[in-house]
């Protein structure tokens, strides 16, 4: 109730002031500056008699959460759901140039014919937060045996097909020029030794120096190939979603992603294997179990490192130590 007429009869507030009222009083809620970049988005788009629903949560990554809202408008041509992402800090300026980057990314696969879709029929920026439409379909369940489709070979075949896009016209995406400049660079990266560091540190240091990436061109990746960004309908291609860590550089990246390190990938004995197996018969571009290898262990490294120095949400030294050896042992035995 908000109070009474003259006469004395009570009266409320219709669901839109009411959730107008809760955004002037919580700006900084992540719903309300979802809110706020999809009423921006949908004004830029022309639907100003459109109505937006409630604003619900999705799910989050590392860096940004995920709203969505339902917008009915009267020309039923345009998506029903929007989507904002976002990010967990402030809407400063280099959050704004990442979030107009990836804008610019969804546009430009979304005008082509390719193997996967984008959300990016509607591709807005709102501050730092990036608006697009809803892609249907269910995040890949990586185990294999899980569910009635093979998680090996529908990830193969959307890696694939990412690498194979063409890079005309992606000029401005940052990245590396070849495959062995992105290794490089992750070497690069990683904190030099100082001689006070596990032996396997030092030795996945070492590795990593003699068996860098191929010098062949670069491709396109997105970065964080992860089941949750790919989101399976029965009908309809495969959407891939989030692409922020999009770049220019070695695709034996995206497929370390997917294995992650670990024994047995999608849990499975020869997970390695079936992986780079349905990949070559999709790709123009040779990956070897070696190239993953490689970006596996620089991955952890990392990991150790942020680990070492403290990092919020990092994961304890001892267990990445101990993947760390174990994927030195099969690089040794390859």
């Amino acid at each position: 109730m908000a109070g009474y007429t003259p006469g004395g009869y009570p009266f409320g507030v219709d669901v839109k002031d009411l959730r107008d009222s809760s955004a002037e009083s919580e700006p900084n809620q992540g719903w309300a500056r979802a809110l706020g970049a999809i009423r921006a988005a949908v004004a830029h788009l022309g639907l100003n008699e459109a109505e937006i629903g409630r604003v619900r949560w999705l799910g989050e990554g590392l860096s940004r959460r995920a709203f969505a809202a339902r917008v009915e408008a009267a020309d039923s041509g345009w998506p029903g759901v929007l989507v904002a992402l976002v990010p967990r800090g402030p809407n400063d300026g280099r959050g704004r140039e990442s979030a107009l980057a990836e804008a610019r990314l969804l546009q430009h696969l979304a005008e082509g014919d390719r193997d996967f879709s984008v959300p990016g029929r509607v591709a807005f920026v709102h501050g730092a937060i990036l608006v697009c439409d809803h892609a249907g379909g269910f995040p890949v369940d990586l185990r294999k045996g899980r569910s009635s489709i093979d998680p090996v070979e529908l990830v193969a075949g959307v890696a694939a097909a990412i690498h194979r896009t063409s890079l005309d016209g992606l000029d401005w995406l940052r990245g590396c020029s070849t495959r062995r400049a992105h290794g490089e660079e992750r070497l690069r990266a990683l904190d030099p030794l100082t001689g006070s560091e596990p032996a396997e540190v030092r030795a996945a240091t070492t590795w990593l120096g003699e068996n860098l990436p191929p010098p062949e061109p670069s491709r396109l990746i997105h970065g964080d190939l992860l089941g949750q960004n790919l989101l399976y309908h029965p009908e309809r291609k495969t959407a891939v979603i989030d692409w922020e860590y999009a770049r220019l550089g070695d695709p034996a990246h995206d497929l370390a992603i997917l294995t992650g390190g670990v024994k047995r990938p999608f849990q499975i004995a020869d997970g390695m294997a079936q992986l780079l197996a349905h990949y070559a018969v999709r790709s123009d571009c040779e990956v070897l179990e070696v190239h993953v290898r490689f970006h596996e262990i620089a991955l952890h490294l990392s990991r150790f490192q942020d680990a070492v120095a403290g990092k919020p949400g990092a994961e304890p030294a001892p267990s990445v130590l101990a993947r760390l050896r174990n994927l030195l042992r099969a690089v040794n035995a390859s």
